[in-house]
């Protein structure tokens, strides 16, 4: 098993708040990255590294700016080389795979826990998901599979935040101690745990099923 732990003990667990990418949804961050570099013809590094791009990234996931004022920026950022369009549907190619059997696995959860999803994202990609999600599937969202969904563009705050965690466990009634929180960051793993959450650090996708 590839996986960190704090403190996680499955008797004393009454609810599962689940990440989204990485964990549910596969995420391709590369492909983006390589989405980039066809519409600039070079190298884009920079455009992760700066602090102003890294802002804007966050303030999209935090709804502080609009979708379409972020794909202005970004599109200003490879001028002539791209439409607004070109840079939405590279932002977007990072979206993967949501599996079915991951999907029916938490579904299969919930006669025993309430399950929930916190993801740091942002209206673009959660649209796109939908879409995809309808195409395959026929289902409108993720919705039907949690007891509740929560987006960081709804909330206005970002993983590692501890608002973000704070705000689902009072909004849902839930207690820290009988809750467990699964993601595949490590930082968002440990912010969780200073509040008394019990957490999962999945590194192996596989290992999700390893929970129940």
């Amino acid at each position: 098993m590839h996986f960190y732990t704090m403190n996680w003990s499955k008797k004393g667990v009454k609810n599962i708040i689940f990440d989204l990418g990485e964990v549910i949804t596969d995420i391709h961050f590369e492909e983006t990255k390589a989405a980039f570099e066809k519409l600039t013809g070079g190298d884009v590094s920079e455009l992760y590294e700066t602090k102003m791009h890294t802002e804007l990234f966050e303030k999209l996931e935090t709804a502080e700016i609009s979708p379409e004022y972020f794909l202005e920026q970004l599109q200003k950022y490879f001028g002539k080389n791209a439409t607004t369009n070109q840079v939405k549907d590279a932002w977007n190619i990072m979206i993967g795979e949501t599996p079915w059997k991951r999907l029916e696995f938490v579904n299969d959860l919930r006669p025993k826990y309430k399950t929930f999803i916190l993801s740091n994202t942002n209206p673009i990609h959660i649209d796109y998901l939908n879409i995809a999600l309808k195409e395959k599937y026929n289902i409108e969202n993720l919705n039907p599979f949690f007891d509740k969904v929560y987006y960081s563009h709804d909330l206005g705050f970002r993983k590692p935040n501890a608002e973000i965690y704070l705000k689902v466990l009072e909004k849902e009634g839930l207690l820290a101690a009988e809750t467990l929180f699964i993601d595949d960051r490590l930082d968002n793993i440990e912010a969780a745990a200073k509040l008394g959450i019990q957490t999962f650090h999945l590194v192996d996708k596989g290992d999700l099923f390893g929970i129940k």
